[in-house]
């Protein structure tokens, strides 16, 4: 997976609309889309804000 929008220290919160609690439910949703080569929506915790991101699956 690559995504220019993720900086250092974001924290990705919802994925694909799903919260994601811990690393196994990022790793789950991430699973679930392998093989669609897709772009997912999240959300992320930014500088003490939450932003709406899409992130590339490669």
């Amino acid at each position: 997976m690559i995504n220019l929008a993720c900086k250092k220290n974001d924290v990705i919160v919802e994925l694909d609309g799903k919260d994601v609690e811990d690393n196994l439910r990022y790793r789950q949703i991430i699973f679930a889309h392998k093989d669609d080569l897709k772009t997912l929506p999240a959300k992320i915790y930014r500088d003490g804000k939450v932003k709406d991101i899409n992130i590339k699956l490669k």
